[in-house]
């Protein structure tokens, strides 16, 4: 019965991130509410499995993962008051998700099989997307600077979309490394289930205008086909150059800031809409917290996007507000503190160890996809903040902590 659980969970967590109804109750969406159902029926699945008595050993990520889940905890009663309980379950769900998942999924072989069902998952909220968007419905915004129309079709927004766009791109190119990894070949069935969802991603992405994504994808595909096969890295250097040249009108209007910064102030802080002073915000924000929250935290809660910080106001007598750093990175310190920091990159470097000691060559497809989230998750808000893009990650990266078929197999 656990196994049907986590097909449901694999299929229908794609779907759940659009936003197809607008109803909320206890700071979660309807959809974020059914979100968290999967996860507490796969929480009885882990339940039932553990009946079975058959003991697993622990890995290093699950070690780090229920770490993170203690201090994220603490940090959360500690700061009860200025934090956030809905934050609270979006940071340690996927964290949960990946320890669950690692002791339900026999093996590596399953496991495959319910990456292509995550990818069918994405369809539905595709097709409906593209269909909305080629109709110039789901506008969300222009830019005032360009006039450069963003869409997001069923999805809460452009940022949105084009996270689900580009992860859904990354995983169909990890789905036949790791079937290739099998020494299987791919059915006809599969391949129109990844060149619909590699295609529609694609017109998605190109119709959000989400530059942060452009960058995941463009270090994804650079970093697996470096370790693959460096002709067809030479191939697509080639091709994305040829791309840029054919489509320079609407990449100049896309990267207006950093070509040709408008009226922000110096122009490199005007570049990628002011990060680097957001950036440095939030650093001040953490140098002038009180010494225990430097550790700590202050808040474990996504704060609003403001123009700039307000310093000298305080909450309470001890914590100065701080606005959204827009880097997951970033939130992780402010948030938990330091320690939380330390954890979450001892985290990600149990993953990046894990996924070093695969044999096969469907490793490094893994490490383009962790690199891609790495560096997307430091640019912006990526896969901490929006916390069903990290459930996703981890449900694709728990793959690195399984046995193999083989192994299994033989016990």
């Amino acid at each position: 019965m656990e196994i049907y659980i986590v097909q449901l969970l694999y299929l229908l967590r794609p779907v759940l991130n659009a936003e197809l109804v607008n109803w909320r109750a206890l700071g979660f969406g309807l959809f974020e509410l059914a979100a968290i159902l999967l996860f507490l029926a796969l929480a009885v699945a882990f339940l039932l499995k553990s009946l079975q008595k058959r003991r697993q050993p622990v890995s290093g990520v699950e070690v780090w993962a229920a770490l993170l889940i203690v201090w994220i905890t603490i940090s959360y009663v500690v700061h009860v008051d200025i934090s956030s309980m809905s934050t609270y379950a979006k940071l340690v769900i996927p964290l949960f998700t990946y320890v669950l998942l690692k002791r339900i999924l026999p093996d590596r072989g399953a496991h495959v099989q319910m990456v292509f069902l995550m990818l069918i998952g994405f369809l539905l909220p595709f097709i409906m997307s593209a269909v909305t968007t080629y109709q110039g419905e789901g506008l969300r915004s222009i830019s005032y600077w360009t006039g450069l129309e963003r869409y997001g079709g069923v999805y809460t927004g452009t940022h949105s979309m084009a996270h689900n766009a580009g992860f859904a791109m990354m995983s169909t190119v990890v789905y036949v490394a790791l079937r290739k990894g099998q020494n299987l070949p791919l059915r006809w069935a599969e391949i129109l289930v990844l060149a619909t969802v590699f295609v529609l991603g694609a017109y998605l992405l190109s119709a959000a205008h989400v530059r942060n994504v452009y960058l995941g994808v463009v270090i994804f595909f650079a970093v697996t086909l470096y370790y693959y096969d460096k002709r067809l890295l030479a191939l697509f250097v080639v091709s994305a150059i040829a791309f840029v040249g054919y489509s320079w009108a609407t990449v100049s209007l896309i990267f207006f800031d950093f070509l040709d910064p408008p009226d922000l102030g110096p122009d490199l802080d005007a570049a990628g809409s002011g990060r680097l002073s957001m950036w440095t915000w939030a650093l001040e924000a953490w140098r002038q917290a009180p010494l225990l929250n430097k550790f700590t935290g202050m808040g474990v809660d996504i704060p609003m996007s403001v123009s700039q910080p307000t310093y000298g106001v305080f909450y309470d007598g001890t914590l100065r507000p701080w606005s959204d750093p827009h880097s997951d990175w970033l939130f992780i310190l402010l948030s938990l503190g330091l320690i939380g920091l330390v954890l979450f990159v001892s985290l990600f470097g149990s993953i990046l160890q894990a996924i070093l000691n695969i044999p096969g060559k469907e490793r490094f497809a893994l490490l383009g996809l962790f690199a891609a989230v790495v560096a997307m998750s430091a640019m912006s808000n990526s896969y901490i903040t929006r916390f069903q893009m990290g459930q996703m990650f981890f449900m694709l990266m728990v793959y690195v902590d399984l046995r193999c078929i083989e192994t299994s197999k033989k016990t």
